[in-house]
């Protein structure tokens, strides 16, 4: 199961970004080692229900899984859809709030929020996910290579799979009851707590993000 909108570390969807721009290829591709879709449900990933006796075959499933095989559509927070693109979270701030992520048709995407229609937390949907990957690569902002790294992120995503630690990312424990994926590289093992942990370079830019976002 995805971290829940309490473990996630959001901005401010209020911060400005200058910096982004609409000329070419806004990112280079991100080599990333990936194995091919299998043909079968892999074996689940993580949180995996495990019990004795005859009921075996359906504690082995994942929570991923049974939400798919239920129907219901994942929800992922602001900083989870950014990750399918390997962006930031005001970089899909800037795209929603001008208009630049659109359907088919070309009309602004509007993702729908938790709480205040104005304020509250944006639920992003595969679809939602889909739509922005293809309003982008029409504008030439992704790369073909690129593309095809975020269509194997969704197609994952899809079958209930957490395409993040397929990639090799870790599920770092940030304190308390507070977890967050992490690249490989902002992660490392600590034997004596016998879990991952955000490297002390990878700590230091969140904590010093959130305290210029403090100030803003």
């Amino acid at each position: 199961m995805n971290p829940t909108d309490a473990d996630m570390v959001e901005v401010s969807e209020s911060a400005d970004s200058p910096e982004f721009s609409d000329r070419g290829y806004s990112v280079v591709p991100v080599p990333v080692e990936t194995t091919p879709l299998p043909p079968e449900e892999p074996k689940p990933t993580r949180r995996v229900h495990r019990g004795k006796g005859p009921a075996n075959s359906v504690d082995a499933i994942s929570d991923e899984e049974l939400m798919t095989e239920a129907g219901v559509d994942p929800i992922f927070s602001t900083t989870e859809a950014a990750e399918f693109f390997d962006r930031s979270n005001q970089w899909l701030y800037w795209g929603l709030r001008e208009g630049v992520f659109t359907d088919d048709d070309g009309v602004p995407l509007d993702p729908s929020r938790l709480g205040s229609p104005h304020r509250g937390r944006r639920r992003f949907t595969l679809p939602i996910i889909r739509s922005i990957m293809r309003s982008s690569y029409r504008r030439g902002n992704i790369h073909p290579d690129h593309l095809k790294v975020i269509l194997r992120r969704i197609k994952y995503a899809e079958r209930g799979i957490e395409w993040r630690e397929q990639e090799g990312w870790r599920h770092v424990h940030l304190g308390k009851s507070r977890y967050k994926w992490a690249r490989p590289e902002e992660a490392e093992w600590d034997a004596k707590a016998k879990e991952w942990r955000e490297t002390p370079e990878a700590k230091q830019r969140r904590e010093s993000k959130k305290r210029s976002e403090a100030d803003d």
